[in-house]
């Protein structure tokens, strides 16, 4: 009994201690869509970074996005045929704090983060059946920026990517649900 009463005393401290305290660091992991939600198109992502002043946040992520794509022909007219293309990210994000609730379990905030990745279209692949691939596989330079919702540790939101020297997709948009484990 005295057992359960000292794990009765500790478990609040463990479920409900303090967060978004500064320099509070945390691994974030999130999974969402890519360019839409299906079971074809999908992202993971990784993150390591702590909390600033106001609940301000910075961190670094990994990310891996995946989607099935139609191709298309000279005459632009969908062709039935899906091809692979895959993302891979670096990024540095920082998040600003627009809202938060008296004891920060729910906060509003929006995003901007810088991007280095690397794009596989057809796994490096230049043909496949009857049709020759135009866009080839490239590296990845861009931003991005989005809006951010968090309830306790679930967060809710979504990434708008401007990639500025891909070969094949200059913008995507992945809604995301992400966990946060405070250190």
């Amino acid at each position: 009994m005295k057992k359960f009463m000292i794990v009765l005393a500790v478990l609040p401290t463990f479920l409900f201690g303090q967060t978004h305290l500064k320099n509070q660091q945390f691994i974030d992991f999130s999974m969402g869509g890519y360019d839409g939600l299906s079971t074809n198109n999908y992202s993971f992502n990784l993150g390591l970074g702590k909390y600033n002043k106001k609940s301000n946040t910075s961190n670094f992520e990994i990310t891996y996005a995946y989607k099935l794509s139609e191709t298309t022909d000279i005459q632009n007219i969908a062709s039935n045929f899906l091809i692979p293309v895959e993302q891979l990210f670096i990024s540095y994000k920082r998040d600003l704090s627009i809202f938060r609730n008296y004891n920060s379990t729910f906060l509003i905030s929006i995003f901007g983060k810088a991007n280095l990745g690397y794009e596989a279209i057809d796994r490096n692949k230049n043909a496949n059946q009857d049709y020759v691939l135009a866009n080839k596989s490239d590296y990845l330079l861009g931003v991005g920026f989005g809006p951010n919702i968090e309830f306790q540790n679930l967060h809710f939101g979504v990434v708008n990517n401007l990639n500025f020297i891909s070969n094949y997709q200059k913008f995507s948009v992945s809604p995301y649900l992400k966990y946060r484990f405070h250190l």
